[in-house]
């Protein structure tokens, strides 16, 4: 009785076996690195993750809007993994803030440390921030090189103002340093 209920009912188990064949061809042609079939890019409605692999696939190749409107019906779920990869879209995207204040509040501290690695300016300053926030005495002195670098272009650039605040955020944070 209960096989021939989850064979019947749409979300049951028939759903689960459609969810995972889809799941195994889809990943089968992303290893073989062939183009998607057609019928690959329509998921059964009932997986719940299908649009973040196509995501995934489509930020791999490049396409960052393919990739968007994937992601977008996904925006709400709280999922771990769905809200990783849209902050990936985002740093892809060159949208760093929401990005970083993703990540962190994953707690992916190494992500974060990846980001700073690459990014300049601004972007590396709240990159690192954020992972300071994470694990304080790994980033601390990395933070502190950070804004005195910072200050010391504002200073160069004539911006004595700017560099006073940024020296004054740097012993409000750092009194021991």
């Amino acid at each position: 009785m209960i096989l021939s209920w989850g064979l019947l009912e749409p979300t049951a188990l028939r759903a689960a076996v459609a969810n995972n064949l889809w799941s195994l061809r889809f990943i089968q042609a992303a290893y073989a690195d062939q183009p998607l079939d057609p019928e690959l890019t329509t998921p059964p409605p009932t997986h719940q993750h299908a649009g973040m692999l196509l995501a995934i696939q489509a930020m791999e190749t490049g396409d960052l809007d393919l990739a968007a409107q994937y992601l977008y019906p996904l925006r709400g779920l709280n999922d771990h993994i769905v809200r990783h990869n849209i902050a990936n879209l985002y740093y892809l995207m060159g949208d760093y803030p929401p990005a970083i204040a993703t990540w962190k509040d994953l707690g992916k501290y190494n992500t974060l440390e990846q980001a700073y690695r690459v990014l300049e300016g601004e972007g590396y300053i709240l990159s690192l921030k954020a992972a300071y926030e994470l694990i304080p005495e790994i980033y601390g002195r990395s933070l502190i090189h950070a804004l005195l670098t910072r200050g010391g272009k504002q200073l160069e650039d004539s911006l004595h103002l700017a560099a006073i605040a940024t020296y004054q955020e740097i012993i409000t944070e750092f009194p021991e340093d």
